[in-house]
């Protein structure tokens, strides 16, 4: 895991590298089951990634897809999450 602004190594093994912008979710603490309409106590926020993936290596084998997403700075993220609090509208 990496920070943004951070450099991406790419492996030997992979000539092609796709990124995919996502929204994490950070949780308060663990959680299960919770209602919909309390999900504010189990979300301390939300940041920034960007999940990499070896493209080629996938398409290879459809089975490779824990190897082609686990290579060492393949997972870049916000540094500070976006903090919830009670005034927080949606």
């Amino acid at each position: 895991m990496i920070g943004l602004g951070d450099t991406i190594q790419i492996p030997q093994m992979s000539e092609r590298k796709t990124g995919e912008a996502k929204l994490g979710i950070v949780f308060e603490r663990s959680c299960k089951d919770v209602y919909r309409s309390s999900w504010q106590d189990a979300v301390a926020g939300f940041m920034t990634i960007i999940d990499v993936t070896a493209e080629d290596i996938h398409r290879r084998n459809q089975h490779y897809l824990t190897l082609c997403k686990s290579f060492d700075t393949f997972f870049v993220s916000a540094r500070n999450p976006l903090h919830l609090t009670r005034s927080t509208t949606w």
